[in-house]
């Protein structure tokens, strides 16, 4: 990326240094004018091809809307500019200017820097800091097998066991396997399914010895009307419905939210409830 050195741009960002928009003033649009050569990332991830934003129109609101992807209420810009809220808003590109509505919080609109690394870190250290650990190596520094494209919906203990041993017979080395979808009796009930998977244990036990470390395909969805949909619902730990009526709350709300997904139609979690988070934990 090509660096500036326009006395403009350098007067420019004395100017821009940061802009903090609460929530009382939420109803009024946001206008930034884009800079010459300047490019956005962010908001929306599975949008990515129409990424850098910035030169042609687009727009989309990320209240309750993640387009089947990773959201997030951060724009980051090659020229050290970025807004983050920790609420959805909505934002548009159009006609050499970036427009920013339907705030549900605070918009911070801040300049560090002059790069998109400057911009990323500064944001980064201020509202989304690392903690600092690693994950495990081997999800680096080994290949990860995902079985979803050889089984599908249909994991069970002996296909596994050849599919690794297979692996290994055409000399690649061992990884992190990816058990994934269905291997469980329904969701939220994550136990191995005793008909597929009779001795879960024993084939843990001889994928490790043959080098491999094993990941489990767990989701926050929970299957209606079953024991632990029942159990959760008791606690009002999944996401409640308000029946679109805008005047009820989390504490007054009586009808658990039932999601379309690419499953079918299921409860969630409410991972923002520590107690969730807590029983998805244990089990």
């Amino acid at each position: 990326m090509k660096k500036t050195t326009n006395p403009l741009f350098i007067i420019l960002t004395l100017f821009i240094s940061q802009y903090v928009y609460s929530q009382n003033k939420s109803s009024k649009d946001i206008s930034i004018n884009v800079l010459k050569e300047e490019a956005w990332w962010g908001g929306i991830t599975n949008r990515g091809t129409a990424m850098p934003f910035g030169q042609n129109n687009f727009s989309f609101n990320l209240l309750g809307d993640d387009d089947g992807n990773q959201a997030a209420p951060f724009l980051v810009s090659n020229k050290g500019r970025y807004i983050w809220s920790e609420k959805p808003f909505a934002f548009q590109f159009k006609n050499g200017k970036l427009l920013i509505n339907k705030a549900n919080g605070e918009i911070i609109v801040k300049q560090q820097g002059n790069s998109l690394k400057t911009a990323y870190l500064d944001a980064a250290q201020k509202y989304f800091p690392s903690k600092g650990h690693w994950p495990d190596s081997m999800l680096i520094t080994s290949p990860q097998y995902n079985l979803w494209i050889e089984l599908l919906y249909n994991p069970n203990q002996a296909d596994v066991a050849k599919y690794a041993q297979k692996v290994l017979d055409n000399n690649f080395p061992p990884g992190v396997l990816m058990i994934d979808d269905n291997w469980f009796n329904y969701y939220g009930q994550f136990d191995f399914n005793k008909e597929k998977f009779p001795d879960p244990k024993a084939l843990i036990d001889d994928l490790h010895k043959k080098g491999f470390k094993v990941m489990v395909w767990i989701c926050p969805f929970i299957s209606p009307d079953s024991e632990p949909y029942r159990e959760l619902v008791k606690e009002k730990l999944v996401l409640m419905d308000n029946d679109n009526n805008p005047k009820t709350t989390w504490s007054t709300s009586t009808k658990p939210l039932i999601l379309k997904w690419w499953n079918g139609y299921s409860a969630c979690l409410d991972l923002s409830n520590p107690k969730a988070k807590a029983w998805l934990q244990s089990k």
